[in-house]
């Protein structure tokens, strides 16, 4: 299991009292490679059509994972890449 990485929530939009925010596209992208499921690597190919994140800055925040998730999701988003082109 990833241990949690702080970072800085995002707003999205208001409901009423309440706050709706999500954690950064790139932290979204970096999670999922983990345990890619079929879902999970859509869920890719969408967050990267639709937000452009810098694929940089999702590597090094994959790079910040314990040994063993940091492998599964580099390979896996390599496999992705490949898959992409």
């Amino acid at each position: 299991m990833t241990q949690a990485r702080a970072f800085e929530p995002l707003f999205v939009e208001r409901m009423g009292r309440r706050h709706l925010r999500r954690p950064p596209i790139e932290d979204l992208i970096a999670v999922k490679p983990i345990r890619a499921e079929p879902k999970d690597l859509n869920d890719i190919r969408f967050l990267l059509s639709r937000h452009r994140p810098g694929q940089e800055r999702v590597r090094r925040i994959v790079a910040g994972f314990p040994i063993q998730a940091r492998e599964r999701a580099t390979e896996n988003l390599v496999c992705l890449e490949i898959m992409e082109k």
